[in-house]
């Protein structure tokens, strides 16, 4: 475990030394997540596991099957199946790596709250083909940017300005791809923005120049986790918690929500419960008690 904030960015600079090494090898990871960063005995970053890396030039078709930890895929991994994995997926891995163990272990004013939960788990199951989606809660952190930009606040001000800087460049590949999908043009700054995501350069200066800071803290910032699995809640707050994450629907994804779907088997009571996820029984029947509405016509 990291001991404070500043040895959290010094093993995140490490990492992305890594990516870009096996980048400049012609090698994408594609699994940058917390289990597959360790910390050696010097303190230092290291990046592990490359089962699911592939060569970067071999882009071959649309994927059938994603690849990564569903908590930190980039955005458009988890809303588009079948996206070829590219660096900026990579980056904006390890982007969600920071901020997660940020908002975890370093101390900060808290506004995000049960955000959480839908930042890092949410996910949109289709009952008719099976499909899984997800990014909600991230694409929502984007656009909240006052949240992220002026309201968050860590005990430390290098550490809190980095994750600002690096969110404003994640932000603007956002907007990058939904001006695109509205057929829109996006603008000069946010176009500027996404070039500077085509390598590893722009974040590893951004994270060299926090850690040259002399404005670190001088007493230790790490505190407890500020999230825990175990964290006491009422079973109204269990419920508002998982269903903020977990959405049943029998739209694919890409089609409008309020759009009437004519299909024999949504007669049929086998193909139904065929197509229900096994879940425990009791929490299913909460999560399926508030979803039933979209199994009417």
């Amino acid at each position: 475990m990291f001991k404070d904030s500043k040895h959290l960015t010094q093993i995140i600079h490490d990492i992305i030394i890594a990516i870009q090494d096996l980048y400049n090898r012609g090698i994408l990871h594609r699994d940058i997540s917390i289990a597959n960063i360790m910390i050696a005995v010097d303190g230092r970053g290291r990046l592990i596991d490359l089962d699911l890396a592939r060569d970067r030039n071999d882009v071959g078709a649309r994927r059938s099957v994603r690849t990564g930890t569903w908590q930190f895929m980039s955005t458009r991994l988890l809303t588009t199946p079948g996206k070829v994995h590219e660096l900026c997926d990579d980056l904006e891995s390890l982007w969600f790596v920071l901020l997660f163990e940020g908002l975890h272990f370093v101390k900060h004013n808290n506004p995000i709250g049960i955000m959480m939960a839908t930042i890092f788990d949410h996910v949109d199951v289709c009952l008719a083909t099976g499909t899984h989606t997800g990014g909600v809660g991230k694409i929502d952190l984007y656009f909240s940017g006052v949240l992220m930009t002026k309201v968050l606040e860590f005990g430390s001000k290098p550490f809190t300005t980095l994750i600002r800087q690096v969110f404003r460049l994640f932000q603007s590949l956002n907007a990058y791809h939904t001006t695109l999908d509205n057929e829109e043009k996006p603008s000069d700054s946010v176009v500027e923005n996404v070039k500077k995501l085509g390598s590893c350069t722009e974040i590893k200066r951004l994270l060299a120049d926090a850690l040259d800071s002399e404005e670190w803290p001088a007493s230790c910032d790490k505190v407890e986790d500020q999230y825990p699995p175990s964290r006491r809640l009422t079973p109204k707050q269990k419920d508002t918690v998982a269903l903020s994450y977990v959405n049943y629907s029998l739209v694919p994804p890409g089609e409008a929500s309020g759009t009437k779907r004519k299909r024999e088997e949504e007669d049929d009571p086998q193909i139904l419960e065929a197509k229900r996820p096994k879940v425990n029984q009791p929490l299913w029947k909460r999560i399926w008690s508030k979803c039933t509405f979209l199994l009417k016509g």
